[in-house]
Order: structure tokens, then C-alpha cells, then sequence
């Protein structure tokens, strides 16, 4: 039995002695990691190719860590089926054998229901309950879902063996002599005869999941009209992110689809998450949608569209994944359902939804704007369609349907060949994707292959064109200067009460482009300017650590207010757009304009916020002053049971330190600058709600819940640190049952010998 890291927080655990490979832990592109790490090969007989890899999965105990997906299973189970071969009868990798997913209780429940909404997307009562599509868009829908399962369906239990692991019990038995012991959150000891391996599949504070591919940088501008290509590849495809394209509208971007690693194709173009306005999603398999956790970590809510059939399938995908209730979707997103087949404006833009056969509810989309001519420019984005040859498949066959689908055939395929100036068509073949052979007579300007793994084959190349991450398409150049009104918005917020003519002497002062990887300001050196972020992203460095400095900043600040030096550097993390500001003009601006000893007061106010685990993320300045107003604080002595979390407020502790405790059980510290109160609202069940207890005198801020779940960045912060609490109780409460159960068997024990003994004596 062998252990291997594959990234942070994974591990290929192989013991071949019983023909288990174990992948633990299961982030975005888990295949593709395991692809880089050579855990899965190509083999290859006179019959057949297929590959090698894992048979099974252990799942992270928190569904997310530090703002990433910790159990995808997806992909990595469509692997080990159909890669692999072990759902294919007479396949050589068949072993009889399904794979395997071992994960605590609540893990395994809701992996049941994402894998069955990845499989299966809604049931047959909630499409019937979709109300704005008609009668005929929902039979279409439910007969390509028959057709694609071969009148067969499945669920996730039909596919694979879920194995329930509970802690502080009996080692379980996974295969013959290989034993595997849960020893707390997030760590396991697997055991096979004499061999111990321990996996701790926990992520440190600074950690994050690895990614597969390298992508180069590229600086871009607003226009008003442009596409920019940020993925090309499919599930399978180590080397590129997966299909999805970025709009540039009106100076303002928009996602189409939010795939694995998505904000770090964002860097790439120098995009920070506070310039994102909003996402197009076509579906919710996951080499699609499991980005929306980074899209999540705004601080605000961003705009999602599609139709309301694909809304509801994605949303319930979602909260399956992260074990929470569907009303918490719409706290997060900006929902706007489009009409099917009919075009809506945002702004001068236009788009229309378009369904598409697949096996889990599906659209594809057509944008269009006019440009300073009069002229339209349109682009295709067609992510995940059926191809010709298994549409006609299911065209024949014979059943109640078929006459149906015959009149839905024509359009169909008038919607994948409307044509446009570009478009991308999904071309990865097989029996769930389109084919580039299927567009040959399309009469787009530009047609461009996507959606496949490697390089489109020669016939591919031939017929339609190919592009590299980064590509730009320029449809209508910026008819506007987008820096400028970004830079005027940015300063509007740092500086409300200063009037706009006033607040235009910064915007005098020269921009720049800063390169990937350049320190602007050092750590302890005097400095000359600050440098106002209109596009981008720095990181901050200190010794304690680092954070994400994004679009709408003022770096620099504190030290020109001051007098100081910078306590830590700032280095480009991304293509930056700034507005260097000399340091001496910008601190007369703020004696000139406003009173410094005010405007130095908020400014610490406002770092001490963002001092604390909660708010370190939060940039905005009308945000950290609105929260500032809100804030009490009050002393605890020691001993004292704190209150804040059943009074639909959050504590944040100042100083002294608290601990959370179940049934006198401690099961977590709190210091400095923690956060507490989520342990109330988040918890599964009234039992395992925790107290919070003083563990010496103690200063706590308290802010009121209802303020802080207004801003996504927020509520996902207490919603994940909620999940680890929460699997903490149940882990204490397991403990605490098996101690009991050990002692009333110990005691009946004790009673039954008594028995033997009393009755040997009267004997």
C-alpha cells in the first residue's frame, strides 16, 4: 500500500494488493490532476484503448475549503465508468465491481442528490412545475431525457457503492483486510495487514486545490462589443481550461459559463472578480458550473442569467453540493431568467436562450448588438448540443414519441446553423456531445471548434477553425474611454462626500499598465505614490498574510496618511490598469477636501474590520463604514455563555478567547479576530446547536446578521466556516454517543457477570 500527494488536500492511496486505488479528496479537475501526476495511463490491445486510475473516492468531511468545491465527483465517476470501463460489460477494464465513494453521513446524502442531478437534472414533477416554457418545450425535454438513458434510467445508487464512514468506531472493512478508520474532520487511517497510511485531507488557511494547465497572461480592453476565449478543452483535456468565453459589452464583462479554475482565467486577462457583472449558464454538469463558488466570493451579488428551466436545475445541483437550503441561492446571485427563444436586451445588448437535447436541461445562446453603423454583430456560443447522427438515432425509434420528435427535428438543427459573424460549436463527438461534420454547410462568418480534447483531428481543421485561450474577437470597438468611467465610479466610492469636479483632479494624474509579478510598493520603504486599482488584481504581503487587493482599491493609502512606511508589499498578481497618484498631492488632496483626523479615524476603523477572518476580503469602503455603524461592543466575563447567535447576530471577538462546546465537550477555540454566531444559523438540527463560552474576559463586536448575509463574500465566509463547525458537533456527538453505548455495554456486562457470580454462589 502506497500514498501519493497529487496537490493540496489530495491523495492517490494504492494498495494493489486488493486492486483498490483510492482517490482522497476530490477538488475541480481531480482527473486532470491525476492525468498530470501520470495516476492514469493510456493501454492500449489489438481491440481496444482505454486508461488506467482511480476505483474509488474518500470525501473532504466540509463540502467546500477556502472558497473551492471539495467533492466532485462527477467526472472523476464518469472516468472510472466509461475511461475505465467498469459500467461496460465485455469491456477489458470491466471488473463487475461499481466504483466507490466513501465519505461520513451527511457527505454521502448529499452526494446522492448531486450525482443524481448531474445524471438525471430535475425530476419529471418539477419540469412539469417550470412555468414559463410551454407544454410542448417540456415533453421535448423529457423525451430526449428517455432517449439519452436508452429508456433506462438510473440514479446514482444504480451506479455506485456509497460506503457510510462514522468516527471513533470499528475500523470498516472496504476490501479484503484493508480497513479504514475515521480519527477525526478530514482525517483517515487506512490499513492493510501490517501497512498504515494516515490521510489528512484538510487545507491550510493559505492553501488552495492545484490546478493542471498553465496559462499565459494577456492585457485586453473594454469595447463594446468583443468575445474573449477562455477555454477550448472538455473534462478530459489536461492541458486547457474548459469550454467557456468571456463578453466584453459596454465596457462591462459577463461569463458564459463558470467551468473549473475560473478565476484564475480571469487573472489571466487581468479581470478582477469586482468587474464580473454577471454569468450566462447553458447547464449544470460540472465541467460547466462548478466555478460559481469563486463567482460566490463577491462582494456583490452578480447578475446570473438563463432560462428559468436551466435556473432551477442548476440552483438545486448547487445546494445539493453544499448541503444548504435553496433559498440561500438567490442571497447569492442576481437571478434574471430569460425567455426561451426570444431576445432580451441588457443594455444595447441582446441575447436569446435556446434549448438544446441533452441529458440534463440544456441551453445553448445567440448575442447580438448594433454597432455605430447600424450594422448587427452576433455571436454563437452552442456549449454541449447533440450531434446529427445520434439525433436521428433516436429519431427511429419507435414508440408513442416518435412523431413528436420527428417535428421537433427541423428546429432543432435551424437553431444550431442560424448564422452569425462568430461561433463556437461544441465538437467532442460520442453520444452526449455535437460533431464538427454536423456544421459544415453553416453559413457563420467564423465557425470555431471547441469542447474537444488535444487538437481537433485533420477533417476538424479543415471545416472550421480553432483558437488558443486569450484570443480576442472584436465585434464593435469601444465607442467610449471605459477607464476613465471606471476610474470616475471607483473614486465616487472611496470618496462620496467630495463633490465629482473635485474628485477629477486624481483622474489627471498618468495611468499604467503593470505588468504580472511587479512590486509597486515594498514592504518598509518610503513611498512615492499610491496607485488607484481600475482593473486587476494585487496581492498584499505580510508576515501573517496575504490578501487579494482587486479592482477600485487605493494601495498605498495608509502609509501617505501617515507618514510611514507600507507594513507590508504589493506585487501585481495579474495585467493591471492604474492610476498613479504622487503621494505628497494626494495627501494635500485629503487635507485640502476633507479632515484628516476624521478621514484617518475611518481609515483605521475600516482596517481593523478587515484585521479579523470575516472581513479581510472586503475592499469597498461604503461597505466597511456602513458596517462600522452597526457595530456594538460589549464584555463578557469569564465563564459567560454568549449570546450573538441566538439573537440573529454574529460576534466578533476583539479580545480574550472563547471556545465552542458541545455537551461540555470542546470541539473548537476561538482567538483574536475569529468570528462566531454562524454555529447557531447554520446547524442541521436543534441538538447540535453548540454553546459559546467565554474562556476569559472578553471583548466581542457584534453586528447583526441581516447585514452581513446581504453581501455574497460574506455569507459564504460564515456559511463555510458554519459547515466545519457543524461536521466538528456531529463529530463530537458521535463520540459522545459510541462512549455511551461503550459504557452501557460494560455496564450490562458488569450486571451479567454479577448474575454469574451470585448465582455460583447459591449453587
Amino acid at each position: 500500500m502506497r500514498k501519493f500527494q497529487i496537490t493540496n488536500g489530495v491523495y492517490f492511496l494504492d494498495c494493489h494488493e486488493v486492486g483498490m486505488r483510492i482517490l482522497c479528496g476530490c477538488p475541480m479537475d481531480s482527473v486532470k490532476l491525476l492525468m498530470r501526476a501520470g495516476f492514469i495511463q493510456r493501454i492500449e490491445d489489438e481491440q481496444w484503448l482505454w486508461e488506467s486510475g482511480a476505483n474509488a473516492i474518500l470525501l473532504s468531511d466540509v463540502s467546500v475549503q477556502n472558497g473551492s468545491f471539495s467533492n466532485l465527483t462527477e467526472f472523476p465517476l464518469m472516468h472510472m465508468m466509461y475511461n475505465q470501463g467498469l459500467a461496460l460489460p465485455n469491456h477489458p477494464g470491466y471488473t463487475g465491481s461499481k466504483p466507490m465513494i466513501l465519505g461520513i453521513p451527511e457527505q454521502i446524502a448529499g452526494q446522492i442528490e448531486y450525482l443524481d442531478r448531474g445524471i438525471n437534472g430535475l425530476t419529471a414533477d418539477e419540469l412539469a412545475s417550470v412555468d414559463d416554457i410551454s407544454e410542448e418545450q417540456k415533453r421535448e425535454v423529457s423525451i430526449f431525457k428517455k432517449r439519452f438513458k436508452y429508456g433506462d434510467p438510473k440514479t446514482s445508487k444504480d451506479l455506485v457503492n456509497f460506503f457510510e464512514i462514522k468516527t471513533n468506531e470499528e475500523p470498516y472493512e472496504i476490501a479484503p483486510e484493508l480497513y479504514v478508520v475515521r480519527l477525526g474532520l478530514n482525517v483517515y487511517l487506512f490499513q492493510y495487514q501490517d501497512q498504515e497510511e494516515i490521510i489528512d485531507l484538510t487545507l491550510t488557511e493559505m492553501q488552495q486545490y492545484g490546478i493542471p494547465y498553465n496559462l499565459d497572461f494577456h492585457p485586453i480592453h473594454k469595447q463594446d462589443f468583443a468575445i474573449l476565449h477562455s477555454g477550448e478543452g472538455n473534462g478530459w483535456d489536461k492541458d486547457r481550461p474548459c469550454m467557456s468565453s468571456i463578453i466584453s459589452a459596454e465596457g462591462k464583462y459577463y461569463l458564459i459559463d463558470a467551468g473549473p479554475n475560473v478565476l484564475e482565467a480571469l487573472e489571466k486577462f487581468g479581470i478582477s472578480l469586482s468587474e464580473v457583472e454577471g454569468v450566462f449558464m447553458t447547464h449544470a454538469h460540472d465541467d460547466h458550473f462548478n466555478g460559481l463558488t469563486g463567482l460566490i466570493r463577491s462582494q456583490k451579488r452578480l447578475k446570473l442569467y438563463t432560462s428559468k428551466l436551466v435556473r432551477v436545475s442548476l440552483m438545486r445541483k448547487l445546494m445539493a453540493l453544499l448541503n444548504f437550503d435553496e433559498d440561500v441561492f438567490s442571497k447569492f446571485f442576481d437571478v434574471h431568467d430569460l425567455p426561451l427563444e426570444k431576445w432580451t436586451y441588457i443594455g444595447q445588448l441582446q441575447v436569446m436562450p435556446v434549448l438544446s437535447p441533452h441529458p440534463v436541461e440544456t441551453n445553448i445562446f445567440y448575442f447580438k448588438m448594433l454597432n455605430h453603423q447600424g450594422q448587427m454583430r452576433s455571436y454563437g456560443h452552442l456549449a454541449d448540443v447533440i450531434s446529427q447522427r445520434v439525433h436521428q438515432q433516436f429519431l427511429q425509434v419507435e414508440d408513442e414519441d416518435q412523431k413528436f420528435l420527428i417535428s421537433r427535428y427541423e428546429g432543432v438543427w435551424k437553431n444550431y446553423l442560424r448564422a452569425v459573424n462568430i461561433k463556437k460549436i461544441d465538437a467532442n463527438g460520442g453520444l452526449i456531445h455535437g460533431e464538427v461534420d454536423d456544421f459544415k454547410d453553416d453559413k457563420s462568418i467564423k465557425v470555431i471548434v471547441s469542447h474537444t480534447t488535444g487538437q481537433p483531428a485533420m477533417h476538424q481543421r479543415i471545416m472550421a477553425s480553432t483558437v488558443n485561450f486569450g484570443v480576442e474577437e472584436l465585434l464593435i470597438e469601444a465607442s467610449r474611454d471605459y477607464f476613465h468611467l471606471a476610474a470616475e465610479r471607483y473614486l465616487e466610492e472611496l470618496f462620496p462626500e467630495i463633490s465629482h469636479s473635485v474628485r477629477g483632479e486624481l483622474l489627471k494624474f498618468p495611468r499604467q499598465l503593470i505588468n504580472p509579478g511587479l512590486i509597486v510598493i515594498k514592504k518598509e520603504e518610503p513611498l512615492t505614490h499610491a496607485y488607484l486599482v481600475v482593473s486587476g488584481v494585487f496581492e498584499y504581503i505580510t508576515a501573517r498574510d496575504i490578501v487579494r487587493c482587486e479592482a477600485g482599491m487605493l494601495l498605498g493609502e495608509e502609509a501617505i496618511l501617515t507618514g510611514t512606511t507600507s507594513e507590508g508589499t504589493y506585487r501585481s498578481v495579474s495585467y493591471a490598469k492604474v492610476i498613479k497618484i504622487d503621494a505628497q498631492q494626494y495627501l494635500h488632496f485629503v487635507r485640502q477636501y476633507l479632515s484628516l483626523d476624521i478621514y484617518v479615524d475611518s481609515f483605521y476603523r475600516r482596517k481593523k474590520l478587515r484585521s479579523s477572518e470575516l472581513f479581510k476580503s472586503i475592499s469597498s469602503r461604503y461597505l466597511l463604514d456602513e458596517l462600522n455603524k452597526k457595530m456594538t461592543t460589549v464584555q463578557y466575563a469569564e465563564g459567560d455563555i454568549l449570546p450573538e447567535g441566538h439573537q440573529r447576530q454574529v460576534g466578533l471577538i476583539v479580545e480574550g478567547m472563547a471556545g465552542i462546546f458541545h455537551k461540555e465537550n470542546l470541539v473548537e477555540t476561538l482567538s483574536e479576530d475569529y468570528f462566531y454566531g454562524q454555529e447557531v444559523f447554520f446547524a442541521k438540527s436543534e441538538g447540535l446547536i453548540p454553546q459559546v463560552v467565554a474562556l476569559s474576559a472578553i471583548t466581542v463586536v457584534q453586528l447583526p446578521l441581516d447585514a452581513l448575509i446581504s453581501v455574497p463574500l460574506l455569507l459564504w465566509e460564515l456559511l463555510e466556516s458554519g459547515d466545519k463547525i457543524a461536521k466538528l458537533v456531529a463529530q463530537a456527538d458521535r463520540l459522545i454517543s459510541y462512549m455511551n453505548e461503550l459504557a452501557d455495554d460494560l455496564l450490562m456486562n458488569q450486571i451479567e457477570n454479577e448474575k454469574e457470580i451470585a448465582y455460583d454462589e447459591d449453587d
